[in-house]
Formats: structure tokens, sequence, C-alpha cells
């Protein structure tokens, strides 16, 4: 994304790991409009909390939130395995 468009974007990481250059360390949210980017991806749990959402100037941080959901199961999940299991045993029976 960063290469190809306009747009630079930083992802957000937790308190304890490196940001390296295009992250965000979760505690510093509030620094995210100083660093020259405009897209920043993180999880739900960490823009979902309440402080971090006013910088010092009473400006909101954020100005838009876009949610991403996952439309299939985890594939560790019992039920994506079974499902898997169960559609392929469909498709092995001959029609009747």
């Amino acid at each position: 994304m960063n290469h190809k468009t306009q747009h630079k974007a930083l992802h957000m990481v937790r308190d304890h790991d490196d940001p390296g250059s295009r992250g965000l360390i979760r505690r510093r949210v509030s620094t995210f409009a100083h660093r020259g980017a405009n897209i920043v991806v993180a999880s739900g749990g960490a823009i979902q909390r309440g402080h971090n959402r006013i910088n010092a100037r009473g400006v909101a941080a954020l100005g838009a939130i876009f949610s991403l959901v996952r439309i299939h199961p985890l594939a560790a999940a019992p039920s994506c395995v079974l499902s898997w299991l169960s559609g392929d045993a469909m498709r092995s029976q001959p029609p009747s």
C-alpha cells in the first residue's frame, strides 16, 4: 500500500513489541498525527478503548473507522474442519 498510493499506513503493535519503521505502539496512538501517515491498521480492541481518542488540543485522532470482518471461521476451529469434512462427504456421494 505504501508504495502504490499517496497514502502512508502504519500498523499498530503491542506495547512491548518493536514497531519498526511502519509500526505504531498501542499506548502511543496519540502520536499518530505526527507520524505523517493517514491510515492506521489496528485491531478493534486497540481503538475501542476510551482514552487515546482525543489529542491534547481536544481534536479527535481518528476521522473514520472501517471494520473488516473475517467471513470464514478460524482454521483451527472445530466447526471449520467439520464443515470441510461434511462438504467432502457430500461431494463423494453419488447422486440418487
